[in-house]
């Protein structure tokens, strides 16, 4: 069954609904409830390269219209770590302007070993015409680097 709205005569109730599907399948491409996600695993990992400089972990390109997305990241660490950042973006490798929903920081002293584990908020992508998202990170440590893996999901919401 696909996403359709129905009268409420003829569903027999009160007022206008929206039916959802009732299989296992995938909006199609251009509907309400169309999802595209990324995930880069801790084998593929991207590894940061200098202290306090963003890497991009995964990307999904996104078509036009209404598009609500969110990550999930690890960092592990090398050595010593005293912070790690995850976000969302349309800007490859590049911190945004604060306060922005699709960022979480960390400050802690990670360990030798030790893992950065975040969410990020969710970030409304309001599109014109196709753009890159991505989810991005950055770490401060002092030593050996580490790397990033995660997932980058968004669900277009009109």
């Amino acid at each position: 069954m696909s996403l359709r709205a129905v009268s409420a005569a003829a569903a027999g109730i009160n007022s206008a609904q929206i039916l959802g599907t009732t299989t296992n399948n995938d909006a199609a491409a251009g509907i309400v409830g169309e999802y595209i996600s990324s995930t880069v695993l801790s084998g593929a990992a991207v590894p940061f390269v200098t202290t306090n400089v963003a890497v991009n972990v995964t990307s999904i390109s996104l078509t036009a219209g209404d598009w609500d997305v969110s990550g999930n990241g690890v960092i592990d660490v090398g050595t010593i770590s005293t912070q790690g950042a995850f976000w969302v973006s349309s800007t490859s490798a590049t911190i945004p302007t604060l306060p922005n929903g699709g960022i979480v920081v960390l400050n802690a002293a990670f360990p030798a070993g030790g893992i950065y584990a975040a969410a990020t908020g969710t970030v409304r992508f309001s599109l014109a015409a196709t753009t890159t998202v991505y989810l991005s990170a950055r770490h401060t440590f002092t030593g050996t680097a580490g790397d990033a893996y995660g997932t980058l999901r968004a669900r277009r919401v009109r």
